[in-house]
């Protein structure tokens, strides 16, 4: 399936991309490469939303994206588990919810640039990655409150 074939070439540029980095600078990294940046990545934007229209009138399509998006989620919490165990990330910062905001951020970008190029061009995705980790780094999220 071409979301597959897409996610693993994407995962296979975070590993190639990311070794021998550690933390939130490894982090940082993945997160690039999963930001639509440049034409190749415009291109799997492109593929992963217009999957998900497909995949909400089809069963066996949605637990696909489902699983993809638990994949993503593990690799994304892995780094942070890591940037945490390294002291990066302040104490008070809630690795669940910055998992999610980091995939939040992923999936928002890529819907804006698919819809509205412009809007988000390379400079203004890197800016705002670098704001979302600066906030880990300075414990400014506060823990989960429900």
């Amino acid at each position: 399936m071409t979301l597959v074939m897409s996610h693993r070439r994407v995962g296979a540029r975070m590993d190639a991309s990311a070794a021998g980095h550690l933390g939130l600078d490894a982090l940082r990294i993945v997160m690039l490469e999963a930001l639509p940046l440049d034409e190749v990545r415009d291109l799997e934007a492109q593929i992963e939303i217009s999957f998900w229209g497909r995949a909400l009138g089809k069963p066996a399509l949605r637990n696909l994206q489902h699983s993809e998006f638990d994949r993503l989620r593990k690799r994304l919490r892995a780094h942070l588990d890591e940037a945490s165990e390294l002291g990066e990330i302040g104490e008070n910062v809630d690795l669940d919810l910055v998992t999610h905001q980091l995939v939040a951020l992923i999936d928002g970008v890529s819907a804006e640039r698919v819809l509205y190029p412009d809007r988000v061009p390379p400079q203004r995705q890197a800016d705002l990655l670098d704001q979302l980790l600066r906030s880990f780094r300075a414990g400014h999220l506060p823990a989960a409150a429900v």
